[in-house]
């Protein structure tokens, strides 16, 4: 449930006028305006009411992982030399890159590329690469991808077995220029 400190902020970032609130959540405007100004201590029914609009007009603007997602997986085999792999990344324009063999088994970033320069051992993928990458369903919400994408470099989007694409920090970045 939403807190009532917060719904002025939340229905702004929605760009609704309190009139267009008051009417999905079937409550008054004036309540909608005691409620943002702290003037009332809203009841249950009412904050439930409002919640409810809320999430619901979010749910609605919110796209998916199918939506927000690149179509392109490119990855290596764990044996694939370290040169190999910095070639394909400046080939495709890539930062990381997905270690797969008969399923994805880690990643390599450029991170892990240069941390592997002090190391005696970096011959392959498998010598430098870091954890996998969570794997999510096509239909997840643009929240949940955006939680991901605060701790992990990159989303492996898949539908039931079929890997579809990924998404990158970038992918986000470009989407809120537009």
């Amino acid at each position: 449930m939403i807190n009532p400190k917060d719904l002025g902020k939340i229905r702004k970032q929605l760009n609704l006028t309190q009139k267009d609130l008051a009417i999905k959540a079937n409550v008054s405007q004036s309540l909608i305006a005691k409620i943002e100004s702290n003037s009332i201590d809203p009841s249950f029914s009412n904050m439930e009411k409002i919640s409810n609009a809320i999430n619901s007009i979010m749910n609605k603007i919110s796209r998916t992982a199918k939506e927000l997602m690149t179509p392109k997986i490119v990855s290596v085999k764990p044996d694939t030399q370290i040169s190999e792999i910095i070639e394909i990344m400046k080939t495709n324009g890539l930062s990381q890159i997905i270690v797969q063999d008969t399923h994805i088994i880690g990643l390599i970033t450029e991170s892990s590329i240069i941390d592997s320069l002090s190391k005696e051992k970096h011959e392959t993928a498998k010598d430098i690469m870091v954890s996998a990458p969570p794997v999510i369903e096509h239909d997840a919400p643009e929240s949940i991808i955006i939680e991901l994408l605060r701790f992990y470099p990159l989303i492996v989007i898949k539908e039931k077995d079929d890997l579809l694409g990924v998404i990158t920090k970038s992918n986000l970045l470009e989407i809120v220029k537009k």
